[in-house]
């Protein structure tokens, strides 16, 4: 019979893959040791649904136990594994692991994504990496890759927590986000100037924003108001 469809293999992979969606990660991790339990080696989507649902639960620690656990056995990951371990530690704020991640993809002959160098600029943004980010996304484009609304504004975001207002502004200038996706890169760049106490900045991203004909929200108003607020306690 063909292993790749024994019937027991797809019917834990349809559990774990319940739980992923779940939101149980206990219950995806219980499913993989019954499956050893009963002599069934879990596949590529065994490991991978129970590594996103380990991701979904902010569970880093966990994904990174199950991808060590898929190079160690006879069953090598694939992107979407990958992406899951990567998506984890951005979530879990492990900007350190999330690097080391994405540069060891090339070893086990994968290729990153989008979705895995966004990821890690996300970590790193969380990280206050903000050169790293911005390394990251130089990568992307040089990959050939276009870096995504999440990508951009992550590395918008990292320059304003590290009080790099300038940087921050040059890179959302030079960002090519659809104007109608423009709301929240604007969002991150006001900010930004939040952050380094540019009023005088802020207020000029939100006339821009109105010229673009985009509507301002709480967000938009609440960093401009604080902004204002610091330039008038110096």
């Amino acid at each position: 019979p063909r292993h790749d469809l024994d019937p027991d293999r797809i019917t834990y992979n349809a559990a774990i893959s319940a739980c992923e969606k779940g939101f149980q990660w206990q219950g995806a991790i219980s499913l993989l040791q019954e499956m050893r339990k009963q002599g069934l080696q879990p596949d590529v989507v065994s490991y991978s649904s129970a590594m996103s649902a380990c991701e979904k639960c902010q569970q880093w620690e966990r994904a990174f136990h199950l991808l060590g656990e898929m190079l160690r056995s006879t069953v090598p990951p694939n992107l979407i594994a990958y992406n899951s371990v990567l998506s984890a530690c951005e979530k879990g704020q492990q900007w350190e692991f999330a690097l080391n991640l994405l540069f060891s993809m090339a070893g086990n002959e994968l290729q990153p994504d989008v979705i895995s160098f966004c990821a890690a600029v996300s970590a790193c943004q969380k990280g206050q990496e903000w050169q790293r980010a911005m390394t990251l996304a130089s990568r992307v484009r040089l990959s050939g890759m276009s870096p995504s609304l999440v990508a951009s504004n992550a590395v918008v975001s990292a320059c304003g927590s590290s009080l790099q207002w300038e940087t921050a502004l040059e890179v959302f200038r030079a960002s090519r986000v659809p104007l109608g996706q423009r709301l929240i890169s604007y969002n991150a760049a006001v900010s930004a100037c939040d952050e380094g106490h540019q009023w005088p900045r802020a207020a000029e991203l939100l006339q821009r924003l109105a010229a673009d004909g985009l509507e301002p929200d709480q967000v938009s108003f609440n960093s401009a108001a604080s902004a204002h607020e610091k330039a008038s306690q110096w």
